[in-house]
């Protein structure tokens, strides 16, 4: 379970990175829709809220894969 997770990192130089201690999404409980993989983020900002999409997979070698979205004020 959780085996792979999305995390948050920021640079000022694009070189040197810190990422948070804590992943800010981790795959999903069995039988979730991201119960296999949570991977390919990509944020946006809509007015005072950050929007990630990213791909969701179910099943450990058949899928499906999917977009899905998560978003925070």
């Amino acid at each position: 379970p959780n085996h792979n997770c999305i995390s948050y990192a920021v640079s000022s130089d694009g070189t040197h990175w810190k990422k948070d201690s804590k992943p800010t999404l981790t795959n999903g409980p069995d039988g979730s829709m991201d119960d296999y993989a949570c991977f390919a983020p990509c944020v946006v900002r809509r007015d005072r809220e950050l929007w990630m999409y990213f791909t969701a997979g179910s099943g450990i070698t058949t899928g499906p894969y999917r977009i899905t979205l998560a978003n925070s004020r």
